[in-house]
């Protein structure tokens, strides 16, 4: 029984933990690879519910190991998670947390079927490995099985991914003992279009935000009589 109090103590203080900055996966696809694919950036929305049988987490840790499995899978830096459920009154951690993922990523033009309704950023990506385990990347441990797991279920279909290879065996309230990886390859943007499609989306914005400065009333003339 002590060695189980001890397990879940364990598991919750490396969940609540602080996200190392050291553990955020490499950077987008270099553009020395060598001859990019021609392909488009799709915005995606999602809705992303994890329920833990083995590991509770608190709202900063559960959000940047989310940042790290979406970046890792080839969504655009400039990506948004926000968590709810994990930050309830006397509750430091909870195994119920809800996550809002909204996301630019790479996609193949001729596999998004409503391509032509929407407007059409181009993108230069590589097909790149991907190795998720522990330690890969670093903000990824033993414990999180259950939430790589449900990452793989409701959140990798939205990504261009092929070879996908899946070895995760969680079982509620203990650690993996065997081999614990999802492995795949996926489409990810080059870093320069990456950041050429971040500073294109920002454009309007900036534009949007000039337009509501000009439309700012002037101040009303002072009418005090002056003395």
């Amino acid at each position: 029984m002590r060695g189980v109090v001890a397990l879940l103590i364990a598991l919750v203080g490396a969940a609540s933990a602080a996200p190392n900055p050291a553990a955020a996966p490499p950077d987008r696809a270099p553009d020395s690879l060598g001859p990019a694919i021609e392909s488009v950036w799709v915005e995606r929305r999602i809705s992303f519910d994890y329920m833990g049988f083995t590991t509770a987490y608190n709202c900063d840790s559960v959000r940047e190991k989310l940042i790290d499995l979406l970046r890792l899978a080839g969504a655009r830096r400039d990506l948004k998670v926000t968590t709810s459920g994990c930050d309830l009154p006397n509750l430091h951690v909870s195994a119920l947390v809800h996550a809002h993922l909204h996301f630019f990523s790479p996609a193949l033009s001729n596999a998004e079927p409503n391509a032509s309704t929407l407007p059409v950023v181009p993108a230069m990506a590589h097909w790149l490995p991907v190795k998720i385990a522990p330690d890969h990347p670093r903000s990824i441990a033993r414990g999180d099985c259950e939430l790589v797991e449900q990452f793989e279920q409701q959140v990798l279909n939205n990504f261009a991914v092929r070879n996908v290879d899946s070895e995760l065996r969680c079982v509620p309230h203990q650690l993996p003992s065997g081999e614990m990886h999802l492995h795949f390859e996926a489409l990810t943007g080059t870093h320069t279009s990456e950041e050429e499609s971040i500073a294109t989306a920002q454009q309007p914005r900036k534009h949007d935000n000039e337009l509501k400065s000009e439309r700012k009333p002037n101040p009303a003339p002072d009418s005090t009589p002056k003395k």
